[in-house]
């Protein structure tokens, strides 16, 4: 049974002000065992650029607890190819071993895209965007975001079978019309590629 004292979990990482009994991610966890869940499946957030709020020695400790009561984590988007590589290899080294679910953006306009990039603290990745200006001038001029250069700069590290990449979990932001129509783009090259 759901317990009314479920609802006043913190957020995912923890880092938000207290308003209920659970102090975090790996508390509803642990709750969730206890009480003999019935769920499928059950992913847990990650973060190859970091968190502002949380140091990432808590994040990797964190997640290696996490993984004996999760099936996969999901990662908070990226832009830069090669930290999210860098960070693969990192978690993989230290014995994380849940499948990824790689959080990358959809067709997001440009300006919306910054704005959540600052607020979620994926910094790495907005310099990653200013040190590459021919990429940020290829973005302003389409006005928008699209995730194509971004996987195919990961694709020696999205086609090892060690990284367990498993899934792309799209964020739309909103923007989910223009999302599917560069998903059916991108799958219409794929395909004629093959």
């Amino acid at each position: 049974r759901v317990q009314h004292r479920w609802l006043g979990c913190r957020d995912v990482g923890g880092d938000g002000p207290p308003v209920g009994e659970i102090a975090d991610g790996l508390s509803l966890l642990r709750l969730l065992d206890e009480l003999g869940h019935s769920f499928d499946e059950i992913g847990v957030p990650a973060y190859p650029e970091g968190h502002p709020k949380i140091a990432d020695d808590v994040l990797l400790r964190d997640l290696r607890e996490k993984q004996r009561y999760a099936q996969a984590m999901t990662t908070q988007m990226s832009f830069n190819p090669g930290a999210v590589a860098s960070w693969i290899a990192r978690i993989r080294r230290e014995g994380i071993t849940l499948p990824i679910h790689l959080g990358v953006p959809g067709a997001v306009e440009l300006r919306r895209l910054m704005t959540i990039a600052a607020r979620i603290g994926v910094a790495d990745s907005t310099r990653y965007l200013l040190k590459h200006r021919s990429l940020l001038g290829h973005l302003m001029q389409r006005g928008s975001f699209g995730a194509d250069a971004f996987l195919r700069d990961l694709a020696p590290t999205l086609a090892a079978p060690a990284a367990d990449v498993r899934a792309l979990h799209v964020f739309t932001m909103n923007q989910v019309e223009q999302t599917v129509a560069w998903q059916r783009r991108m799958m219409e090259e794929l395909s004629k590629s093959e």
